[in-house]
């Protein structure tokens, strides 16, 4: 039997090798792994547990690393969706599974802040977090087929129509959300937080006229040209946006 060490030092080794190659987006994996047979393991595929239906972003990139997954380690790894009341249905799903090395928990930083609402804080401690990535600014999304899509103007309308906004993201409780809440204070917005089951979902409301502007990461606008950066939490605009 080995030491936890040893599966540590091999997720540990594996994530840096991803991060090398610039792959993915803010996110935490997570892990319970006791008392696994080094000659044995794995002799099966590795479940990637993530909190949000099909094609939020959580899921691309947790795809993205079982394809990348492959050229690096011996090992089948499988993505798995359980969404619902903002990642602890999955969080469950991991902690009530044995102790065995093939649950991993892929979350984003918007997770812990709901946990510690939801007065769940002690399932943070329940983990072993084995590795953040990357830490993404967050950022004001809007749509440019809407009349109004300049930071500005979003302002300037936020002003003169106290309370007609609505802005969509993911869950409500999340960091999403909580920069929403903080810009708005800053800015003296009054507007409506519209949460979606996932940022995937929250970005086809913005396509779909349905909110103003969407709170998320830079990446969330990659691949469709009507999405636009309006505000970016950073000294400085980024480069490839």
């Amino acid at each position: 039997m080995v030491k936890m060490d040893y599966w540590i030092e091999f997720y540990k080794t594996f994530i840096r090798n991803i991060m090398m190659k610039s792959l993915f987006q803010a996110f935490v994996f997570t892990f319970l792994a006791f008392g696994v047979a080094l000659a044995d393991f794995p002799d099966k595929p590795i479940k990637i547990v993530v909190y949000t239906g099909p094609g939020g972003l959580i899921d691309i990139t947790a795809r993205k690393f079982t394809a990348v997954a492959y050229k690096y380690v011996d090992a089948t790894f499988v993505v798995e969706n359980k969404p619902g009341a903002g990642g602890i249905v999955a969080l469950k799903k991991v902690l009530q599974a044995p102790e065995d090395g093939y649950n991993l928990y892929a979350c984003t930083k918007s997770n812990i802040a709901k946990f510690v609402l939801a007065g769940v804080g002690n399932y943070v401690d329940a983990l072993h977090w084995t590795a953040m990535l990357m830490a993404d600014p967050e950022c004001v999304i809007t749509n440019k087929k809407n009349s109004i899509y300049e930071w500005q103007a979003i302002v300037n309308h936020a002003k003169n129509n106290p309370g007609e906004q609505n802005w969509v993201g993911p869950a409500t409780g999340g960091l999403d959300h909580i920069t929403a809440m903080k810009i708005w204070d800053k800015y003296n917005i009054d507007a409506k937080w519209i949460p979606s089951e996932s940022g995937g979902k929250a970005i086809a409301e913005l396509l779909g006229k349905r909110g103003i502007a969407y709170v998320g990461n830079p990446r969330d606008a990659l691949g469709n040209p009507d999405l636009y950066i309006a505000a970016v939490s950073s000294s400085q605009r980024l480069n490839v946006f």
